[in-house]
């Protein structure tokens, strides 16, 4: 096992996976975030600025530098939390983190911040939380963000749906706990998990995606989200609050159920190859 943990325990059939496959580490390019020194003054809740000021939408830093919004979406790791979601925080970023880039460590010859990641910062990734004290959530990141080290972030995948049901698998966190059993899962524990394969990857990729979907409508449906539109009770097709709250009640556990059908859909792949 990479790093050697001591694990006497483990099944046959569960060590010949490390033999098996090969490290995600060697089919994705994973980061550690960045560190600002001071998230006093560079990072804030994205409802705490105006959000004409916010930009959403860049794809990479020249884009970021060229624009005249003053802060960019954050990740910064946060609860457990899979497939969608934890989209809380905004960074100073303006003229492309010139402040942030530029500002000289108080007592040091060097910058105070660390790890800009130029060439990966605003590109579509998965990201986790660095800190999970049971099971690792892992969670599809879309372009236009800034991931902080308490969110470090996976890029370049072949097939990102595919990795993300692997990474999201029981099995993966079974084997996740084996390698790093502490609160603190870090890149290079990251980089050495197994490399899952699935058989039927067209099948996992359309229960990928659906669960994504449904997690980030969850997501959106509360008002800490920046794409919050209006109440969900407000949707609903009835004429008294009791009867709007029922029917939601309802929507909402129509969409746990097939939530949990389509993880279990998904552990099925993996526990059956």
């Amino acid at each position: 096992i990479p790093g050697h943990p001591i694990a006497y325990w483990l099944r046959p059939a569960i060590r010949a996976i490390f033999k098996e496959c090969t490290s995600i580490g060697s089919e994705s390019n994973s980061r550690k975030g960045m560190v600002t020194a001071n998230n006093e003054i560079y990072v804030m809740g994205w409802s705490e600025v105006s959000f004409k000021r916010i930009g959403f939408s860049f794809t990479n830093n020249e884009q970021a530098s060229k624009s005249d919004v003053k802060w960019v979406p954050y990740l910064k790791g946060g609860d457990y939390r899979r497939w969608y979601g934890n989209q809380d925080y905004i960074v100073l970023w303006e003229n492309g983190g010139e402040k942030i880039r530029n500002t000289m460590h108080p007592t040091e010859n060097r910058i105070h911040a660390t790890n800009f990641n130029l060439d990966y910062i605003f590109k579509a990734g998965i990201t986790w939380s660095d800190i999970a004290t049971s099971n690792i959530g892992f969670r599809y990141t879309p372009q236009g963000f800034i991931f902080d080290a308490k969110s470090p972030t996976a890029f370049g995948f072949k097939d990102a749906m595919c990795a993300l049901g692997a990474l999201n698998s029981k099995l993966t966190n079974h084997l996740a706990q084996v390698i790093n059993p502490t609160v603190s899962f870090q890149v290079g524990n990251y980089d050495s998990l197994p490399h899952l394969k699935c058989s039927d990857p067209e099948k996992l990729r359309a229960v990928i995606e659906e669960l994504i979907e449904i997690s980030k409508k969850d997501w959106q449906s509360f008002e800490t989200s920046w794409d919050f539109g209006k109440t969900p009770l407000a949707s609903m097709n009835s004429h008294s609050l009791q009867a709007a709250f029922d029917e939601w009640s309802s929507t909402c556990l129509a969409l746990t159920n097939k939530s949990k059908y389509l993880e279990e859909e998904n552990n099925k792949i993996y526990i059956e190859e």
